[in-house]
């Protein structure tokens, strides 16, 4: 089988894999618990809960020393039999029973496939019951040019390299262009964690390798293949949180396609804002817990702010759409017996679980966010002083950061040291760090200090300008950079908010337009901090990877705002009342469908990077087959450090440079453990460093 071919089917199963376990399962489980939460609510609680979850059961095996395939397996179906006992005998009495009539010839195979397809058309129906056919399709249409977008612009990567990816490695006057050199350093890890050696190169955030690691063990994918193909899980994971996310908050259904669209295959962002995503790196693997973060937190202000109205009586006679909450919260109220499923509580419940994963995933994942609970603080700072709601979110936000402590304090107490990062985290806030350094022309700190304010605009402008275009907009030909459009938008986030606050009387809508205007506002802050003369917690090149992934977030925001503005007031001014709901998603799906027309006619999708690797297509081939055709623990590869965890469980690996050192020394015995030895010979050397120039290839031939 072609690799291109093998890769893709690797991708399928353990994408499918991690859905199964983190968005599938858990959704069965909650779904008929979660009271007031349409279906993209629905996805992002249980995506959330689910890889909390998963996270949990591995710290907790690992600090147990008892982690293995059967025990996870065990952690994993202990909610099922927690939760839905009588369910899952009721469920597997009717399925036997049906396989059972079916094998002893009552009931034929017609009659079977004609029950099983009724059984999965009234399920289809009922999910679209009550809305219209054409709307259906519309949306069918734009969910598969959203996934055709990613698929393009990221799955390519999947038949043309397949080792370890990485990027042009050009150090500019202030770039630094990244390089995924810490692919076996991860694979170190995670196979660390089958021998039940927890934080084994130090304390750092590991939520990434438990993940990879569950995968390894429950599924049985090697390791090294998960590390391969799990950005594009990674991409799609990211994608799906922003779709549910803009489902969940916009009144239109068609524009969040268009975010999602426009965020994977644009030209608008810079080659920094999205080339990590083409690795399996952690940073990115915490992306997926943002926008979660961010709608529990604004879902329990919201819903908190029903059952508080609710409970006061308001709403019972006025149509006011200010009186809606109310109406709605005694909706909720009247199902719900008890506090615990209350829709305000379960937010908290999935909010720190979001938290939880985000912290456990990466530093700068963590300095996310408290920015992003920051910005939902002052969206809703009308609501936020309240004793009853600033005391749970508070106590939510402090379980989250506590459930991803927890194993790190233990393993400290242990005497297990801190990782290295955090030494690197001190030294970019110290400026010592080799970015820092690298900056050619950088203004001092005495230089900062002097800056007037015009000066410091003019900066700030600049680093906005050098971060957040794209590389070959075309829309900077007509005088409208990125990074002008990035600030207006957010002005226009926050002139939007007051609009929906003070005349639509939409409280939770105008909320939202605040929070993301606040989190767009303090992202670029963040960007820029060395500039304000405070301490930089974040390279800016690191901080312009999540503006630009809250950025189409904030534009599908602004328009679907703006679409509500635009029809409410010609529907006043024509037929004197509101517009209805199908006005609104007739004009959207108008305005998805011709921004995705105006894109492709001016040419603003962008172009297909060449994917350079640290390790060959050569040494992968090989490897796959020496694994496929070869007998366990019979064979040796000598080759450089790619390939030592990739032969841990197969066979053996003997390093070529200590192989070189052990026969320039004259060392009289050289011993290889097996009769077959296979060398990884690099014809062309890799630029490991590329800071060599005279474009040397990154890939080698073996």
């Amino acid at each position: 089988m072609p690799m291109g071919l093998h890769s893709i089917f690797q991708c399928i199963g353990v994408t499918a894999s991690f859905f199964a376990v983190t968005l599938l399962y858990p959704y069965l489980m909650t779904r008929r618990k979660l009271t007031g939460f349409s279906f993209p609510e629905k996805l992002m609680a249980a995506f959330a809960a689910g890889n909390a979850y998963i996270q949990a059961s591995v710290c907790v095996l690992e600090l147990l020393h008892i982690s293995c395939g059967i025990t996870l397996i065990m952690m994993l179906i202990l909610p099922a039999f927690i939760f839905y006992r009588k369910q899952l005998a009721r469920f597997a009495d009717s399925v036997f029973g049906v396989f059972i009539r079916f094998d002893e010839n009552v009931l034929g195979f017609n009659a079977f496939m004609l029950k099983l397809s009724r059984s999965v058309k009234r399920y289809i129906s009922s999910k679209f019951r009550g809305r219209s056919a054409v709307f259906c399709i519309a949306e069918i249409l734009l969910a598969l040019c959203s996934a055709a977008a990613v698929i393009v612009f990221y799955g390519y990567a999947l038949t043309d390299s397949f080792g370890y990816a990485a990027a042009d490695t050009a150090v500019t006057n202030f770039h630094w262009r990244w390089i995924n050199a810490d692919a076996p350093t991860h694979s170190e890890w995670i196979y660390n964690l089958c021998e039940n050696n927890l934080y084994s190169d130090g304390i750092y955030p590991e939520g990434f390798h438990w993940t990879v690691y569950f995968l390894h063990e429950v599924f049985g994918f090697p390791a090294y293949t998960v590390m391969r193909v799990f950005f594009m899980t990674q991409v799609l994971s990211v994608s799906l949180m922003m779709l549910c996310f803009l489902k969940s908050v916009c009144k239109s259904s068609f524009l969040p396609y268009l975010s999602v669209i426009v965020y994977t295959g644009s030209s608008f962002f810079v080659w920094d804002s999205y080339s990590r995503l083409y690795a399996a790196l952690p940073q990115e693997f915490g992306m997926m817990f943002l926008l979660p973060l961010l709608y529990f937190a604004l879902s329990f202000f919201k819903f908190k702010g029903a059952e508080e109205a609710a409970e006061s009586g308001g709403g019972e006679e006025s149509p006011s759409p200010a009186d809606e909450p109310a109406k709605k919260g005694r909706r909720l109220l009247e199902k719900t017996k008890t506090a615990v499923k209350r829709p305000s509580t379960q937010s908290l419940i999935f909010f720190t679980a979001a938290v939880s994963s985000a912290m456990s995933a990466h530093l700068y994942c963590a300095v996310i966010a408290a920015v992003l609970c920051v910005s939902v603080a002052v969206g809703y700072c009308f609501r936020i002083w309240r004793p009853s709601c600033i005391r749970k979110i508070v106590c939510a936000g402090v379980m989250g950061i506590v459930i991803a402590m927890i194993p790190m304090v233990i393993c400290y107490a242990r005497g297990i040291p801190l990782q290295g990062s955090f030494d690197w985290a001190v030294s970019v806030i110290n400026k010592t760090d080799r970015q820092s350094k690298a900056r050619v022309g950088a203004p001092t700190e005495d230089e900062i200090k002097n800056y007037s304010s015009a000066q410091r605009w003019a900066k700030i402008s600049e680093r906005a300008e050098m971060y957040l275009p794209g590389e070959s907009n075309p829309l900077n030909a007509y005088g409208f950079s990125l990074a002008k459009m990035y600030i207006n938008g957010m002005v226009a986030l926050l002139l939007a908010s007051v609009i929906f606050f003070f005349i639509f009387r939409e409280f939770d809508y105008g909320a939202c337009l605040l929070a993301l205007g606040t989190g767009e506002l303090l992202l670029l802050m963040l960007m820029c901090l060395d500039i304000l003369g405070l301490p930089r917690l974040m390279d800016a090149n690191r901080v312009c990877i999540f503006a630009a992934y809250l950025l189409p977030v904030g534009w599908g925001m602004l328009l679907d705002a703006a679409l509500r503005i635009l029809l409410s007031l010609i529907s006043y001014v024509v037929i004197g009342r509101a517009a209805g709901m199908t006005s609104l998603n007739i004009v959207s799906f108008a305005a998805a469908a011709g921004s995705v027309a105006l894109m492709t006619c001016f040419g603003m999708w962008r172009s297909l990077p060449e994917i350079t690797c640290l390790e060959t297509n050569g040494a992968m081939i090989c490897l796959e087959n020496i694994i496929r055709t070869e007998k366990h623990d019979t064979w040796t590869v000598c080759s450089d450090s790619d390939e030592i965890y990739m032969c841990k469980e197969y066979g053996f690996h003997y390093e070529i440079t200590e192989l070189l050192r052990n026969i320039k020394e004259k060392k009289e015995n050289v011993t290889i453990p097996t009769e077959k030895v296979f060398f990884f010979i690099e014809k062309v050397p890799i630029n490991y460093g590329g800071t060599g120039g005279g474009g040397i290839p990154f890939r080698r031939n073996t």
